[in-house]
């Protein structure tokens, strides 16, 4: 079922994996949107503001001059990947694949069964909420997989006194 979900969304949403960033497009959209022209009528969604964001940040941009209303570190990576693949969705997709790993050991340490911390895990990929963000430059998934690393690091904490270092940086 995970792997059939998988191929789902990369079969379907193809076009948006394939697509290559523009930047002259998207810097055009921003200098354009609500943001620099607060009166303005071409708006921009969130999920382009972060990938433009994310890119300028990558090159050099101040964290402070363009969208600091959210923290930079997912737009980071969202610019990293429009850098190496020219396209922001690759993050995200590698974000949601290891949210769904760390989700599994969470869930396989409060459940102490494989197989029902796998349906637990399988059961969050088919929430439709869930797999709607992996072709959406949001930072959602991100934010979500930073949290659950450090719900995994904390809950480890006994185990490897090392962690407790860990656990401190991912928070």
């Amino acid at each position: 079922v995970l792997f059939i979900q998988g191929v789902q969304i990369i079969y379907f949403q193809k076009h948006n994996f394939a697509a290559k960033y523009d930047i002259e497009y998207w810097k055009d959209r921003y200098e354009h949107s609500q943001y620099e022209l607060p009166l303005s009528k071409r708006t921009i969604g969130d999920d382009g503001l972060h990938a433009y964001a994310g890119y300028k940040l990558i090159t050099g941009s101040n964290p402070f001059s363009i969208n600091i209303d959210k923290p930079p570190a997912g737009k980071y990576f969202l610019g990293l990947s429009i850098l190496i693949f020219q396209n922001p969705l690759y993050v995200v997709l590698l974000f949601g694949l290891c949210t769904l790993i760390i989700f599994y050991f969470i869930a396989k340490h409060f459940f102490n069964n494989s197989n029902l911390a796998l349906f637990a895990a399988t059961l969050l990929f088919l929430d439709p909420l869930f797999f709607s963000q992996f072709w959406v430059t949001a930072l959602d998934l991100t934010q979500l997989f930073f949290l659950l690393l450090n719900i995994l690091f904390l809950i480890n904490i006994k185990k490897l006194p090392r962690w407790n270092v860990v656990a401190v940086i991912a928070s």
